[in-house]
């Protein structure tokens, strides 16, 4: 079953949503553009972890139970914000991070910015993503504007929004993803586009351990079968 959304209210005013399960060290689940906290137990991984962890895994504004703005201004640095306001209001301790595509990069940021309050970051179907991935941010929101059927799925204008301001979680120096503190691992299909950006961080930190699962393309490796056994075994490293 998943559970009903909890909400905090950021730094800004926003609704965040969130959903929780289980007990023990957090573990906060990244979900990918267009997608819901839901995509944690659909694919398995939530209830591969809640015996052990405490999950929680934020709605990201513009997506699910949070507020949805139409102004750029509202994205960027304040979706590091929100993160960090619903790690506030469920754990005292820095918490382990795993994201899936948009998950993952800003996993990779909170990680180098905020490194009090990440304990190592599992990241699914990117890795050290450039900043002209923005304009891939940019033609997936536009996308899905002019699909018929997505205004009843998403807000699309929303999610414009945050692709414009994606600038500011993209392209980390390199001494800021050098110094990234605690374990850092990736998950990526051998098909997706993005694996590149994941081997170009296991080229600058011989630490990070990467995975590659044969046959799979980007949206896959967010459902593939590994997945709930490798986030659980990342959760549990010392």
């Amino acid at each position: 079953m998943i559970p009903a959304p909890r909400h905090v209210t950021a730094r800004d005013g926003a609704r965040i949503g969130y959903r929780t399960a289980g007990a023990g060290p957090p573990v906060v689940l990244l979900h990918g553009l267009a997608q819901t906290s839901a995509i944690w137990w659909e694919n398995g991984v939530a209830p591969a972890l809640s015996p052990d962890f405490r999950v929680i895994a934020p709605d990201t504004r513009g997506h699910g139970a949070s507020d949805r703005p139409h102004d750029p201004e509202s994205y960027g640095a304040r979706l590091i914000g929100d993160i960090l306001d619903v790690i506030g209001a469920e754990s005292a301790s820095p918490a382990r991070l795993v994201g899936f595509s948009m998950g993952a990069d800003l996993a990779l940021r909170l990680a180098a910015d905020h490194p009090g309050q990440a304990a190592g970051a599992l990241l699914i179907g990117s890795g050290w993503s450039s900043a002209d991935l923005r304009d891939v941010y940019l033609a997936i929101a536009l996308g899905l504007a002019t699909r018929p059927q997505e205004p009843k799925l998403h807000d699309a204008a929303a999610l414009l929004a945050l692709a414009e301001a994606m600038d500011a979680i993209l392209g980390l120096p390199e001494p800021a993803v050098a110094g990234i503190a605690g374990p850092i691992a990736g998950i990526i299909g051998a098909a997706d586009p993005e694996r590149p950006f994941a081997e170009k961080l296991a080229a600058l930190r011989p630490d990070f351990a990467l995975t590659v699962l044969p046959g799979l393309a980007h949206e896959d490796s967010c459902r593939a079968p590994a997945l709930p056994a490798l986030a659980r075994a990342f959760a549990a490293r010392p």
